[in-house]
């Protein structure tokens, strides 16, 4: 392992909520709003666990994906340590990941997404 990195299990995250008739709206869906509540408070956890520092949304460029920032104890954006892939798993959702940030980079610049 890359000195410094951190593997993916150290930062892992299981999150369960049971969701109450309060959550639902007349249609008995559970609201958007909180389902995105969860996903954001799932997302600093991991990002918090990763980076050893406060981490913050700092944006959220589609309804799924968040970007997460680690601040340093001056409330300034710092490094976080590399992701170690231990597990065939990792490495396999790994490079699943990177060809959706391609394909979205590619969608976004107008291209043809990798296959």
């Amino acid at each position: 392992m890359d000195a410094g990195a951190k593997a993916v299990s150290a930062s892992r995250l299981v999150l369960a909520q049971v969701m109450t008739p309060q959550d639902a709206n007349i249609a008995g869906n559970v609201h958007g709003g909180n389902i995105m509540k969860l996903a954001d408070t799932a997302s600093a956890v991991v990002a918090i666990r990763h980076s050893g520092c406060i981490c913050v949304t700092a944006s959220m460029p589609r309804t799924c994906y968040f970007t997460m920032v680690a601040l340093d104890a001056g409330g300034h954006p710092t490094a976080v340590p590399r992701l170690f892939l231990g597990t065939e798993e990792d490495r396999r959702r790994n490079a699943e990941a990177a060809l959706r940030v391609e394909s979205r980079r590619m969608r976004s610049e107008g291209g043809t997404p990798p296959c």
